[in-house]
């Protein structure tokens, strides 16, 4: 008698790439960076398979991909910081940590997400760095590179990355950009990891007058809405303020250390203007300006190639 033979399970149709792209960005967006890695990862996948891992068409995917594994391992750092904080409190005063293993083993995925984003966001650069008409979207893969080797403590590689990031906004976007204010800053935080607090305080000042010259032109825009003019020029003398008051806090050296060693031990990221990476709420599309959390990694050699997602 013959065997009734089992009906192979349909394939799942894939979806549109354009469909994958919206939902990643869309995640992204609201801070969901767990499940735009996925999305991400996914599409990038499809298109190594489709173009080939170098292809120019596979950069964005790389970009996107990357940029949101950086994004989940600073959140995840967030939150394991207070609970790895308390491991070392338990450790020096000999109290028993049962939880500490996990702890150790959430440590050890989010660097290895980190380091992936590395890699990833380094073959973005490969495949950017000979396409010219693409120089806008190569500064934005050194900006994250930089903002990865600043989280891993190499500030001398992020000063270079940024640096690289900075000379091409300088040449393509008009002085009033406020891209060009998120790199002065990310370039002043990484200055100031490095303890080289006049150089700091240099690209602080680029970026708030580069502020007070947008503050400057929404005033004389008289196309805009006055209640819409009014909200923007709140939020960008909010923003230009605390900037001052970071510069002044660098002008003083008496206390200027004491004010450092106080950012580094700070858990939760500081906005004051740039986008929000907070894990739970929304991203607000105006970059950010963040407090470096410590960690005990510094960054390798690109690892192997590939490609995984998040679970």
């Amino acid at each position: 008698m013959e065997q009734p033979t089992q009906k192979e399970e349909p394939s799942k149709p894939k979806r549109p790439e354009n469909e994958l792209e919206e939902e990643g960005s869309r995640f992204s967006k609201e801070g969901k960076y767990s499940e735009a890695v996925e999305v991400y990862c996914e599409l990038l996948e499809r298109k190594v398979e489709e173009h080939g891992e170098l292809a120019e068409e596979c950069a964005t995917a790389y970009f996107n991909y990357g940029r949101n594994l950086l994004l989940l391992g600073q959140t995840q750092f967030d939150i394991l910081g207070g609970k790895l904080r308390r491991t070392v409190e338990r450790k020096l005063t000999g109290q028993e940590a049962s939880d500490s293993e996990d702890e150790n083993l959430d440590a050890r995925d989010t660097e290895e997400n980190l380091e992936l984003a590395w890699d990833i966001l380094d073959t973005a650069r490969v495949i950017l760095s000979t396409k010219p008409e693409r120089k806008l979207e190569l500064a934005d893969v050194y900006l994250s590179i930089g903002d990865l080797c600043l989280e891993l403590e190499n500030f001398k590689q992020s000063i270079s990355d940024y640096e690289e990031c900075l000379k091409i906004r300088q040449e393509l976007l008009p002085p009033e950009d406020r891209r060009l204010a998120e790199t002065h800053f990310s370039m002043g935080l990484a200055y100031q990891y490095s303890d080289e607090f006049a150089e700091a305080k240099t690209h602080w000042e680029k970026a708030l007058k580069i502020f007070e010259l947008i503050i400057s032109k929404v005033k004389e825009d008289s196309q805009k809405d006055e209640t819409k003019k009014e909200n923007e020029l709140k939020e960008l003398n909010s923003i230009s303020q605390e900037l001052r008051e970071k510069i002044e806090d660098l002008s003083s050296d008496g206390t200027m250390k004491n004010w450092l060693q106080q950012e580094k031990e700070k858990q939760p990221t500081t906005t004051i203007g740039f986008q929000s990476k907070s894990p739970t709420g929304p991203v607000k599309e105006m970059g950010v300006f963040s407090s470096k959390r410590k960690i005990e990694t510094s960054p390798q050699a690109p690892p192997e190639k590939k490609v995984k997602s998040s679970s």
